[in-house]
């Protein structure tokens, strides 16, 4: 930490004035020297005048999915679209394409349109996440491409011992405390005889955290609570350290990055003394395996921090290398799974009267999950890849919560201009080097046209009716499996679903999100159940991020079964 050194003997107001001044001047040079517009495309947000774009600038924080929205039936709606410009990372301005353009996108060469950079550039990732050669070399993508999801199988077995472990300490041992706090006297057993509070992304992240631990390294870190805690902090701070960072002017970024992801840098140095014995450990077999007779190996784990390690030892990386990488995986794990499951249990609980049938969702899936359950061949209670791909009317829930609520927010596919000579659309657009591109997810995702009849609403039977309804007008266990991993999948990208991405930098661990998702909402189904609640509660749009209320608190009980 050289910078934080040589600030020591400086005053905090001092420190304050200093930073402030060279913000404003950086930033003034930067702003008068950039030409953000030389196409002269159509700008939503930025009020006339040479201040126009300083104000929009915290205007974006709060306002940018207004700001899209506008652009987008303005200009991607009229006879021949067009793109526009919109404020983004503060101080640039992103080219939002309308729909006809996201396959050229998604097609793009990474050396053309860069998804990396542009990730780096938003995360603030050459401090947020603790490794300033991450973006060199990032095999841990390349591990849960290949590795974690050819593994999935193997696996599922283990996640269901670790969920049953998780919601029995996690959720069923507090329970006495929770229904101390609400409205209800419990039973003589001590069961909820009512309703509990259940904070709604804080104990589904505790959850995955957990779960999601299990699979990539077993039980020693999985059970480790300072460890898990720190890997939520590191996740959480991460989003933050990145709006941070965009704060301030790239050339000024060298100076404070490293104080504002000082924090960060902590967590990292925590988790490595966590992992630095099971590393030591696992290197030790590795290295004996590489020099070992066939005879003499020794059987190496197939989980996510050996084959992490089996990478680090190839290219020369080191216990920290390896800590980051293994961190980075869980921020992704822990990010998108209990934003994903935060929003089904407050889809289930605010439409859980849906369907056509007049039958409650919830009950619905419950009873498909018997029902698979009983016609299967494997043994009661044991979900396999083939049985999992059976619950249609849950995929489709799920299909149908990741569309209504994006993951990526207001934007996705957003890439950087890479080459010299800028570059130029099928249509003519042309965009220079440095400049952002996305495609405008939220409002595709909630457009008639290319989403489905009343887009704005939510159907959670949408992509697919529940197996028992299914089974029921005839069609065969076959043809219901196939629906499980057709192209109306949750897990199948497409130009008109774009919260895992799309194309060959789509989301490389939503198989495996998925998968763990579907094995924690059978338990969940199957144990509790969720109290119903009038309207889906206003999400936080931060920027364009859409997140669930903080602190929101649902009503569940376990369910009896007697």
């Amino acid at each position: 930490m050289a910078v934080l050194s040589v600030l020591v003997g400086f005053t905090p107001l001092q420190l304050a004035g200093i930073a402030i001044s060279l913000w404003i001047v950086s930033y003034l040079i930067a702003y008068l020297k950039r030409d953000s517009n030389p196409s002269k495309l159509p700008v939503v947000g930025v009020p006339p005048g040479p201040l126009g774009r300083i104000r929009a600038i915290p205007a974006s924080l709060w306002r940018l999915k207004e700001m899209v929205n506008t652009g987008y039936h303005q200009y991607h709606k009229q006879k021949n679209p067009t793109a526009f410009l919109a404020p983004y990372f503060f101080f640039d301005y992103i080219c939002v394409i309308p729909p006809s353009l996201v396959g050229e996108v998604k097609s793009a060469p990474e050396h053309v349109l860069s998804q990396n950079e542009a990730f780096e550039d938003a995360s603030g990732g050459l401090y947020s996440f603790g490794d300033s050669g991450l973006s060199l070399n990032l095999y841990h993508v390349v591990i849960v491409r290949q590795k974690l999801t050819a593994t999935i199988g193997k696996i599922l077995g283990v996640l269901q011992d670790e969920i049953v472990a998780a919601f029995t300490e996690e959720w069923d041992v507090s329970w006495g405390e929770r229904a101390k706090k609400a409205d209800f006297i419990a039973d003589e057993k001590g069961d909820a005889g009512g309703w509990v509070d259940v904070d709604v992304l804080d104990d589904t992240r505790n959850i995955v955290a957990r779960v999601s631990n299990r699979a990539f390294s077993g039980l020693e870190i999985c059970r480790d609570k300072a460890f898990l805690e720190n890997a939520v902090d590191y996740s959480v701070s991460i989003v933050f350290c990145g709006w941070g960072i965009q704060l301030v002017p790239k050339s000024l970024r060298w100076l404070f990055g490293p104080i504002i992801a000082y924090r960060n840098q902590r967590r990292v140095k925590f988790a490595q003394k966590k992992l630095a014995p099971l590393i030591a450990k696992r290197v030790a077999i590795r290295e004996h395996n590489v020099m070992a007779k066939e005879e003499d190996q020794i059987d190496e784990p197939e989980d996510v921090l050996q084959f992490i390690i089996q990478r680090a030892l190839e290219v020369g990386h080191h216990d920290k290398e390896i800590t980051v990488r293994y961190l980075i995986l869980n921020f992704a794990a822990i990010h998108t799974t209990s934003l994903t499951l935060s929003s089904f249990l407050l889809n289930m609980a605010t439409c859980g009267s849906t369907d056509s049938s007049g039958h409650r969702c919830w009950d619905l899936l419950r009873e498909e999950v018997l029902a698979v359950d009983r016609d299967s061949e494997e043994a009661p209670g044991v979900w396999t890849k083939q049985k999992l791909n059976k619950l249609v009317g849950m995929d489709s829930y799920l299909r149908e919560t990741i569309r209504w609520n994006p993951l990526v927010g207001l934007l996705s596919l957003v890439r950087k201009v890479m080459p010299k000579e800028g570059y130029t659309f099928s249509n003519g657009l042309w965009l220079k080097q440095g400049d952002y591109v996305g495609a405008p997810a939220y409002n595709i995702h909630y457009d008639d046209e290319l989403s489905g009849e009343d887009a704005s609403a939510f159907g959670g039977f949408r992509f697919s009716k529940p197996y028992q309804q299914l089974r029921a007008e005839g069609k065969s266990i076959a043809e219901i499996a196939a629906l499980g991993v057709g192209k109306f999948a949750a897990v199948t990208t497409g130009d008109n679903y774009l919260s895992f991405g799309h194309g060959k930098h789509a989301c490389p661990g939503r198989f495996f999100a998925i998968s763990e998702i579907k094995l924690i909402l059978i338990h969940i189904l199957l144990n509790y159940e969720v109290k119903e609640i009038d309207k889906w509660p206003n999400p936080i749009f931060l920027w364009h991020s859409e997140l669930p209320p903080i602190g929101l608190k649902l009503k569940m009980r376990r369910r009896r079964t007697e």
